[in-house]
């Protein structure tokens, strides 16, 4: 753990030494932002998110929403309206073909995961575990069909998508809208790269470009480390479970690990 760490640290400074965008502070400024909200505190708010716009050459749509909203409570009409057309801008630099191929993966992926091919999996995973079980049913061979399909439209997807990134950079919001959360789900379902050896160099130039959320990252790392590798989650946001059990000490680790995507800390309840 303390490699990976201190491989993201480097990378991190080597990627902000040369390049105008800073995510890490953007994130940072952004969680600010959003506590302040919370507090109804607007004025500190909005000061918060425009700093944080000053980070980067790219800024979200949700928090250019989040920055417009503000600035219409506070009554500043021209600040509304600045977000206003640097959101409608930021839709325009929409990749269409990129988008359209995504929504059809989009498609499949979620199509396999119907209520027929759930139910299938059901019956191929308790028949595969019980031994005596008789694998000759038509019932079981069935979900074992179907489980391949399953399998098979998961390969196929995550095949296409790899080639989607070299050609035209990570499934990012600035590449393809709100289709950024369709991708950000076949590569969830990624499960075979157990151990994220495969994407992981992907997902670190997406997290320190702004392509992807910090809490999206987080998930991938976390889901490969619970259900591929048997761990605890390494930021704890893609699951929560077990954090009730963390030390003082081992609390602090995590929210260290968190501060370094960009991610809030964590609290006890």
């Amino acid at each position: 753990m303390r490699i990976y760490l201190v491989c993201i640290s480097v990378l991190l400074l080597h990627e902000i030494g040369f390049s105008q965008d800073n995510y890490l502070e953007y994130y940072q400024l952004v969680t600010k932002a959003e506590g302040y909200k919370i507090a109804g505190k607007n004025d500190s708010a909005l000061l918060s998110y425009e700093k944080a716009f000053e980070k980067v050459s790219y800024v979200h749509v949700r928090n250019l929403f989040a920055a417009k909203q503000l600035a219409k409570k506070l009554k500043q009409k021209d600040k509304a309206e600045m977000y206003h057309e640097r959101i409608k801008a930021n839709r325009k630099g929409i990749n269409k073909t990129y988008k359209k191929i995504i929504d059809s993966l989009s498609k499949e992926d979620q199509r396999i995961r119907g209520k027929k091919y759930v139910n299938a999996q059901q019956v191929y995973y308790k028949t595969l575990k019980d031994s005596s079980a008789d694998k000759t049913l038509k019932e079981f061979l069935s979900a074992q069909l179907l489980m391949q399909e399953w399998r098979k439209v998961d390969s196929a997807n995550i095949v296409v998508m790899k080639r989607l990134i070299a050609l035209y950079g990570y499934p990012s919001e600035k590449r393809v809208g709100n289709a950024e959360l369709s991708a950000l789900v076949i590569l969830l379902h990624y499960d075979v790269d157990s151990t994220n050896e495969i994407m992981k160099p992907v997902l670190d130039s997406a997290l320190i470009q702004g392509d992807i959320w910090p809490q999206h990252y987080a998930w991938i790392i976390d889901r490969r480390m619970m259900w591929g590798q048997g761990k605890l989650p390494y930021y704890y946001e893609f699951s929560k479970k077990g954090i009730e059990k963390l030390s003082a000490t081992e609390m602090e680790e995590v929210n260290r690990r968190r501060r370094l995507i960009g991610l809030g800390d964590l609290k006890f309840n």
